[in-house]
C-alpha cells in the first residue's frame, strides 16, 4: 500500500465550525490542497523612545538663518540656526556648555565641547580628556577660522545647544524674523523611535517571515533565533504609533521631551491582532465538513487507523462495497485526532484529490482532540 504524507489543516477566512457532527458510519472525504497561512491570535509589545527637545541657549535679538528642517537628521557639530548672524551649533553630550571654555580648563563640559569637534571636522583629532591642551586650542581657533569667527580659542556657550544623540527632526520651532528663543525654549522636537519589537502568538510558530495584521494594518516581521524583528524599521515605528495615536484618544502623535537632551521618555504599546505566514505554502487539508470540534478551538478529523485495515474491508464487502473503493484511501496514514490547531509536517500537494477514510469507530482519545 503507497504511503503518503497528510497533514490536516485548514485556512484563515475558511472557519473551522465549532461543532459538526461526526459521521455515524465510515465516510470517505476528499483532499483538497489548499493555501495554509498558519493563521493565529497574536499581539506586538512595543517600546517607543520619545523625540529629543533641544533646548535654546538664549542670547540675541533676532533669528537670522535656519539650517535644520522637518525630516532632517540631526546630528553633533550640525549648524541649527544663526541669531544675530552667529550660529548655533548641535552638542551631543551629557554635560551643557554652560560656561566660556579656554586654554587649562578642565570640565565634563570641556568633554562634550571636544566631542563636538571631531564631530564636526569629521574625524578624531582630539583625545576626549576633559582638558583643555593645545590640541583642543588649535582644533577651536581653526573651527571658529573656518566659521567666520575671531579665532581667539575661546568658546562662548551661548553657541551651543545640547542633544542627546542623532536624531529626525519632527518639529522646527525657529524661522527667520522671529524674536530669539528664549534660554530653555524648545527650538527643535526630535521624531518618536522604536525602542523594542516583540511578538507573541497564541501559539508557537516556527522561525520564518510573517504578516501581523490588526485593524486593517500590517507589518511584516521576522522570528529568527528566537528573536522578533521588523522587516523595515520605519515602517515598524508608524505601524505602533498610529496604534498609540489611536489609544491617545485625540489622533495626534505624542512625542517630544522636555529636558535638556530629553529623549529617554519610554512609553508601551501593544497591538492585538493576528499572526500569518508572509508567504502561505499549500498544503493537504479536509473541508469543514469532515471536521469535528476539539480542544481549545481546534479542531479534529476521524481518520481510520492502518490496523483495522482488514476489518473494514471484510465489513465493506459485507455492506456490498467492493474493496477498490476502499483502495483510495491515503496510504500509511495510521494517526487519529489529528488537529487542524497544531503543526504538523507540511504536504507537498500532491495527495489532492485522494480519498480518506473517516471512520468514529476507529477513534482513539487523544490530547488534540479531547
Amino acid at each position: 500500500m503507497a504511503c503518503g504524507c497528510f497533514v490536516a489543516v485548514w485556512v484563515m477566512g475558511r472557519p473551522i465550525p465549532s461543532s459538526v457532527s461526526a459521521p455515524r458510519e465510515p465516510a470517505f472525504a476528499t483532499i483538497q490542497e489548499v493555501s495554509f497561512d498558519n493563521n493565529r491570535a497574536a499581539e506586538i509589545e512595543a517600546t517607543i523612545v520619545e523625540g529629543y527637545a533641544v533646548l535654546s541657549p538664549g542670547g540675541g535679538s533676532m533669528v537670522t538663518a535656519v539650517s535644520v528642517a522637518v525630516g532632517d537628521t540631526v546630528r553633533a557639530g550640525a549648524q541649527l540656526y544663526s541669531v544675530d548672524g552667529v550660529a548655533v551649533w548641535a552638542v551631543a553630550g551629557v554635560t551643557p556648555l554652560y560656561r566660556a571654555l579656554g586654554p587649562g580648563d578642565k570640565g565634563g563640559d570641556v568633554e562634550t565641547l571636544q566631542a563636538f569637534l571631531n564631530a564636526y571636522f569629521a574625524d578624531d583629532r582630539l583625545a576626549v580628556t576633559g582638558k583643555v591642551d593645545a590640541d583642543t586650542g588649535r582644533a577651536i581657533r581653526e573651527w571658529q577660522d573656518n566659521t567666520g569667527m575671531e579665532p581667539d580659542g575661546t568658546v562662548d556657550p551661548g553657541q551651543f545647544a545640547l542633544i542627546g544623540g542623532e536624531f529626525v527632526a519632527r518639529e522646527v520651532s525657529v524661522a527667520v524674523g522671529m524674536p530669539a528663543p528664549a534660554l530653555g525654549t524648545v527650538v527643535v522636537a526630535g521624531a518618536d523611535r522604536l525602542g523594542s519589537l516583540r511578538v507573541t502568538a497564541s501559539e508557537d510558530v516556527t522561525a520564518g517571515e510573517y504578516m501581523f495584521v490588526a485593524s486593517g494594518e500590517q507589518l511584516r516581521v521576522q522570528l529568527d533565533g528566537g528573536e522578533w524583528t521588523a522587516a523595515n524599521h520605519d515602517e515598524a515605528l508608524a505601524f505602533v504609533l498610529a496604534f498609540d495615536a489611536a489609544s491617545s484618544g485625540d489622533g495626534s502623535q505624542p512625542g517630544g521631551g522636555t529636558g535638556v537632551g530629553a529623549g529617554d521618555g519610554v512609553r508601551d504599546v501593544v497591538v492585538e491582532g493576528r499572526l500569518a505566514l508572509a508567504t502561505p505554502i499549500n498544503v493537504a487539508g479536509l473541508p469543514p465538513a469532515a471536521l469535528v470540534s476539539g480542544s481549545e478551538g481546534g479542531a479534529c478529523a476521524w481518520l481510520l487507523r492502518e490496523g483495522v485495515w482488514e476489518d473494514e474491508t471484510t465489513r465493506a464487502a459485507g455492506d456490498g462495497r467492493s474493496a477498490e473503493t476502499l483502495t483510495e484511501m491515503v496510504g500509511g496514514i495510521d494517526v487519529v485526532g489529528i488537529s487542524l490547531a497544531g503543526s504538523a509536517l507540511v504536504a507537498d500537494g500532491t495527495l489532492a484529490g485522494r480519498n480518506v477514510l473517516l471512520d468514529p469507530a476507529s477513534f482513539v482519545d487523544t490530547a488534540a482532540c479531547r
